[in-house]
């Protein structure tokens, strides 16, 4: 399960290093003591694995991806449990 959901966090990655300009290092991680694992951009804190939405090079937003992973009945591959995924504007009283 470890390998596995460390090598749907490198698709991510190199998802997102195709689509969005700047760094950033999506991880995995065993979440808890569940046998789980988390897929997220590497932080601190909440707002630290936002990654930045940039147009023409001006920050207008952040994303923010968690991805929860388990085992099928079977255990033999990997399933999403649960994804949290928002578009954060940075923009003061401006909508996207």
């Amino acid at each position: 399960m470890e390998e596995r959901s460390r090598l749907f966090a490198e698709e991510i990655q190199a998802t997102l290093d195709g689509v969005l300009p700047g760094e950033r290092l999506i991880v995995s991680r065993a979440f808890e003591d569940s046998g789980r694992h988390i897929v997220q951009p590497q932080g601190a804190t909440a707002v630290d694995r936002r990654v930045p939405i940039l147009v023409d090079g001006d920050h207008l937003a952040d994303l923010s991806l968690s991805l929860y992973l388990g085992a099928d009945r079977s255990g033999g591959y990997l399933k999403t449990v649960r994804s949290d995924v928002a578009v954060h504007s940075v923009l003061d009283r401006t909508p996207l």
